[in-house]
């Protein structure tokens, strides 16, 4: 039961919201209609840091590769 402070949370629930949503997804994940209103997945809604690291490091990766084969490119057309 809520104490009627802030920080409080609701009795069964965890005071991380991540987790409170990972248990609804949990309870709900087969019912049809439950995400189809706009509502995200909580792996959608809150994604880990490292998965933004690693678009980093690919999109990083990808921009090398394309100058690298212009450049290769520019050195033949030039031959």
């Amino acid at each position: 039961m809520s104490t009627g402070k802030p920080d409080s949370h609701p009795e069964g629930g965890h005071p991380s919201e991540y987790l409170n949503d990972m248990a609804e997804w949990g309870n709900q994940q087969y019912n049809p209609g439950r995400y189809l209103g706009g509502e995200l997945p909580p792996h959608l809604k809150y994604p880990k840091p490292i998965v933004r690291w690693m678009a980093r490091i690919s999109l990083i990766f990808i921009v090398g590769s394309v100058i690298y084969q212009l450049i290769q490119f520019s050195v033949q057309v030039a031959q």
